[in-house]
């Protein structure tokens, strides 16, 4: 059965999920650890988005992030991959590091967006890894003590969740750290029982809740419908260059006779030749001008997902610097 496409919505709140396969460790070490960062950082920069809140487990991920025009899959591909690639050369391993598709709930702002920033800072706590704000206050792998001043993360997004706090820097972290401690103890806040319920495929009467695909909405019904709606307009969007006759075998044929390459060569193995660019070029317009997936260029061209996301930054740095567009094809 086909997938579905994701809710690809601009100015969006998403919480995300993302397990290492068979609930395997993803981070050994901190050095591991501070890597997923950078990669995360270099995703978030790259495709101008925002990320409010983050706890990095040994064996998963939490993040809430923002879209800003972007769609989330784009981020989260380059951040996984990147990441994925380090963590197999480093331990010498072979095959996909997480488990299947990264999980993720688009999220109505109010009233959830403090109490998922909570929700995903508590989870060393839940987790019993550390035992106290104090040391919540201190510990490194959450965007906790980045917000109340403990560590510097100059990516991560501090200021919306800061200003509903208080006026001042001070009365705002000081509110923020005794809003996170009152969640300590408590069974479960009710937005985290939502997001287990989720997780899991229950359901309880009363929360306003709708599936598309691999992505689920919490808010009210007023929000879900308008995010649809959205939604159906981003499709039309990603697909408006498939209805005007642009697809993968018409790409693929453009790109090698741009490059001189003959397109029968195009899956054939290069590296840094024609043939290898002409891969690149394909995997960048593919998926940033025309909205191919990457598992469909990845089997057209014969490469695994993380081969196509070598070559889409090899083509995106080739096009920039020879002054390449796709417009120069038509």
């Amino acid at each position: 059965m086909a997938r579905q496409i994701r809710l690809n919505i601009p100015d969006a709140y998403y919480h995300v999920m993302s397990r290492g396969i068979n609930g395997a460790e993803i981070s050994k070490d901190d050095e591991d650890r501070n890597k997923i960062l950078k990669c995360l950082e270099e995703a978030l920069v790259k495709n101008s988005s925002q990320c409010h809140a983050w706890a990095l487990m040994s064996n998963h991920i939490h993040l809430l992030i923002k879209t800003i025009r972007k769609p989330l899959s784009k981020i989260m591909q380059q951040f996984l991959a990147q990441y994925a690639v380090f963590f197999n050369k480093k331990y010498k391993r072979r095959g996909y590091l997480f488990q299947g598709r990264f999980k993720s709930i688009l999220c109505q702002k109010d009233p959830y967006f403090v109490e998922l920033v909570r929700y995903i800072h508590l989870n060393p706590i839940r987790a019993k890894i550390i035992g106290s704000i104090e040391e919540l206050n201190a510990y490194p792998w959450t965007g906790h003590s980045a917000i109340c001043g403990k560590m510097k993360r100059q990516w991560q997004s501090k200021r919306e969740i800061l200003e509903r706090f208080g006026n001042d820097r001070r009365t705002s972290i000081h509110n923020y750290c005794d809003y996170i401690k009152e969640g300590i103890g408590e069974e479960e806040a009710e937005v985290g029982k939502t997001i287990l319920r989720r997780s899991f495929g229950w359901w309880q009467e009363g929360i306003e809740e709708k599936w598309q695909g691999d992505e689920k909405i919490l808010g009210d019904p007023t929000f879900i419908e308008n995010a649809l709606e959205k939604a159906k307009e981003e499709i039309k969007k990603e697909t408006k260059q498939k209805y005007i006759g642009w697809n993968i075998e018409k790409l693929a044929l453009k790109v090698c006779l741009k490059l001189g390459v003959p397109k029968e060569k195009i899956r054939e193995k290069g590296r840094r030749n024609m043939i290898s660019y002409a891969k690149g070029l394909l995997a960048y317009w593919g998926q940033e001008e025309i909205g191919m997936k990457g598992s469909d260029i990845a089997r057209y061209l014969r490469m695994s997902k993380t081969s196509v996301t070598k070559a889409y930054r090899r083509g995106e740095k080739y096009a920039a610097v020879n002054k390449l567009k796709l417009t120069s094809l038509l």
